[in-house]
């Protein structure tokens, strides 16, 4: 007991060594990383482990000492971290495994991915990680939703297809089903977000972008042109003394999308058409907010200007329907509300 306890005070720290370097090896591959969790086992849980298997060798034969958990968000995305892992660890495949081969087609079960690691013979090397020789870790990766059934299922107790009550297991079944289904989908969706957004940039590169409905993808596109509305904007902008921002925040882009829709502003055309109207009037707006700030810089970007255009169009109680359904700073609300027209 003795050596195990040892053996865990060294664990302690080896556990958060071993995440942080998995988190950056993934974000170092553009891996998106939904959550990262880790955990180094108490003694307790190590003397039942004992007890409860027999162990003879719990020094050698007990590999999860620490235990790191990877959730991600698309089922590729599990494919990508197993790459990572089997080329910057040492693997012990013999007590690796993939859930998903443990399970037939009519059980149920969590798909995820464990991997039995050490620190391969290059990073020991380094006088940092030589403590680190030899220790093993159990790398769980899994995502979000195969992360969702293997909580649900472990809260209820239900490990194996034997443990389920009968009268549970038609129910069971059809859950893991639409579980694994939905994980298919998101994949799908991903995949079918990245198409569109290619359609739209090819669309933009070729001014055709502008009979495209308004959303997310178009609006984007349409703020990282160099058109003569926006030019024109651009210098009102600058003349009226604020500073204008060159990235375009995906939040000013939502709060503009709202505030196009309840101007049932449903192209790129409509609110292109809309931000070129009565330029002389959005010069006095946006003057007369500026000196509001009293001489306090004020920094936005180009679609937080169109943003404060489409606003000044709304009805009072349509301006109440706008910050009812999105958040913006106080103050800044405060300003931009007094100084509509």
């Amino acid at each position: 007991m003795k050596e195990i306890k040892d053996l865990l005070d060294l664990h302690k720290s080896y556990t958060p060594f071993l995440r942080n370097l998995l988190e950056g090896l993934l974000r170092d591959e553009h891996v998106k990383i939904q959550k990262i969790e880790h955990r180094t086992k108490e003694l307790e849980s190590v003397e039942e482990k004992i007890e409860r298997k027999s162990i003879l060798n719990p020094t050698e034969t007990i590999t999860d000492l620490s235990g790191i958990r990877i959730i991600l968000f698309y089922p590729e995305d599990i494919r990508r971290a197993e790459e990572i892992v089997k080329r910057e660890f040492a693997i012990d495949f013999a007590n690796s495994m993939d859930k998903s081969e443990e399970y037939n087609e009519h059980e149920f079960g969590y798909l995820s991915v464990h991997y039995i690691v050490s620190l391969d013979e290059n990073r020991v090397k380094l006088n940092e990680y030589k403590k680190y020789t030899g220790l093993k870790a159990e790398i769980q990766i899994r995502t979000v939703l195969q992360h969702a059934w293997a909580s649900v299922s472990h809260e209820l107790e239900y490990k194996k297809e034997y443990d389920i009550p009968r009268e549970l297991k038609r129910r069971l079944y059809r859950l893991a089903g639409l579980f694994e289904l939905a994980d298919e989908e998101f994949s799908a969706l991903k995949q079918s977000h990245a198409a569109l957004n290619n359609k739209i940039e090819t669309a933009a590169e070729s001014d055709e972008i502008s009979d495209e409905n308004l959303n997310l993808l178009t609006a984007k596109q349409y703020f990282e042109q160099e058109n003569n509305t926006l030019i024109a904007l651009k210098e009102i902008v600058k003349t009226t003394g604020f500073t204008l921002q060159k990235h375009v925040y995906r939040e000013d882009i939502s709060k503009l999308l709202l505030a196009a829709k309840l101007n049932e502003i449903k192209t790129v055309k409509e609110l292109e058409e809309n931000l070129a109207q009565n330029r002389a009037q959005t010069k006095d707006l946006l003057q007369d907010i500026r000196n509001a700030f009293d001489g306090k810089e004020w920094k936005g970007n180009i679609a937080f200007f169109a943003l404060i255009i489409l606003l000044n169009k709304l009805s009072e109680e349509k301006r109440k329907t706008f910050k009812q359904q999105t958040e913006w700073v106080k103050t800044v609300w405060e300003t931009v509300n007094k100084n509509l027209s």
